[in-house]
This record gives structure tokens, C-alpha cells and sequence, in this order.
């Protein structure tokens, strides 16, 4: 792995109020997913996955993938994308109750998204990608 590359990036996260009914749409991105308030179910790679509050998901941008609620939900999302890891991860990468596990970097995210008010600099941004690829990556291990 070359020491001058960053493992991790991402440019932006923000929240998400998603509407009761929502079908969401078929994307092929990079996607970090964190669930807020209610249920989501995460289709990706012929499998759903159904999140509720508290978990999180990784998705790689090969894979197509739709987020959609039946009651409305709230969520983060993030373009995560990992660049350059020592091993091959699941994709897309499901991780129960992220919060319970990670409080602190899920905190963080939520108060102070990479669109708003906070509006940090590249280097937060990637300290951000560090962080949160590294809490995914240990709760998957």
C-alpha cells in the first residue's frame, strides 16, 4: 500500500429526510449510509438489507444500489470510498448498530455534515473518510 495515499476519501455527507413511500433510485456511487430515525432497505448486489435506526452500510461504487422506506426514515449519507485498503471488503458492507459501537464518529458526522454550516477543508474531509472507513472497517472484522 503506498504510504502517501490516503486509504479513504470522501468529499461530502449530509442528511436525508426520506418521504414515506420512497423507492429511492438505482445509483452506481460510492455510498455511506447511516440510518437516523426509522427503517430503510438497502438493495445491492440481489440482496436487501433491511437498516434500522443506529446501523450503517458501505456500498462500493461498482455496485448499483437503492435506498427506499416504506414509513419514511432519516439519514447520513456519505460518499465514502475506499482507495486504498489491504484487504478486499463486503459490498456492500452492512454494520448493525454503528452507533452503539461508534457513538463519537457518528456524533460527529451528524453535527457537523460536509455540506452546511460547518463547511470544512479538504483535510477534514479526509480525516473524516479516515475515521469513518476505519470504524466500519473494525466493526466488519
Amino acid at each position: 500500500m503506498n504510504e502517501d495515499r490516503p486509504s479513504w476519501e470522501m468529499t461530502l455527507a449530509y442528511q436525508e429526510e426520506l418521504a414515506a413511500g420512497s423507492a429511492g433510485e438505482d445509483v452506481r456511487s460510492a455510498t455511506w449510509l447511516l440510518v437516523d430515525d426509522g427503517t430503510v432497505v438497502l438493495t445491492a448486489a440481489g440482496q436487501s438489507h433491511l437498516l434500522r435506526v443506529g446501523d450503517a452500510a458501505l456500498v462500493g461504487g461498482q455496485v448499483r444500489h437503492r435506498v427506499a422506506t416504506h414509513d419514511g426514515a432519516a439519514v447520513t449519507r456519505a460518499d465514502l470510498r475506499a482507495v486504498a485498503v489491504a484487504y478486499p471488503l463486503a459490498n456492500p458492507l452492512v454494520v448493525r448498530d454503528f452507533v452503539g459501537r461508534h457513538g463519537g464518529v457518528a456524533e460527529l458526522v451528524r453535527r457537523c455534515p460536509l455540506a452546511g454550516p460547518c463547511r470544512p477543508s479538504a483535510l477534514f474531509a479526509s480525516g473524516y473518510a479516515s475515521l469513518l472507513g476505519a470504524a466500519m472497517t473494525a466493526s466488519w472484522l
